[in-house]
């Protein structure tokens, strides 16, 4: 009886901090997927040699594009690639972009930062893309 009581006291205290971790890991996973579709979109632009466009269409959908008129912004003549909606794994996280990413033949590109925002935790990561073209998650700051 005794056991069965320590192992109910255990468990009620255990509980919220695990329920807690697995909102934060729902973020660091989201935080991952887009900057893996952000790496593959850098490479893609170099084996390709062309300009590669990553759109954010809304707070949970982007698009890459490959950009034709190399413009390194979407126009009408450019080739949608690839849609990805992030809500399905991650109906939690939106994100925010202050500019469309565009990855050069180079590796380079422009430099936006990326926040990824939890509904559930209020908690933010930022990916940030350099002029270089390397792609780091991170805190906001």
């Amino acid at each position: 009886m005794v056991v069965i009581a320590i192992i109910a006291v255990l468990s009620a205290i255990a509980v919220p901090s695990f329920l807690e971790y697995a909102r934060n890991q729902r973020l660091s996973g989201a935080a991952r997927q887009v900057y893996t579709d952000l790496m593959n979109a850098r490479q893609q632009s170099v084996t390709e040699n062309k300009k590669i466009i990553v759109q954010f269409m809304n707070n949970h959908q982007y698009q890459f594009v490959r950009d034709n008129d190399k413009s390194e912004t979407v126009t009408t003549g450019d080739e949608t690639l690839l849609l990805r909606d992030i809500h399905p794994e991650y109906s939690d996280i939106t994100f925010s972009a202050n500019f469309n990413p565009a990855f050069r033949p180079n590796g380079t590109g422009k430099n936006p930062v990326i926040t990824m925002t939890s509904s559930s935790t209020g908690k933010t990561k930022c990916i940030v893309i350099t002029t270089a073209g390397r792609i780091r998650i991170g805190g906001c700051s």
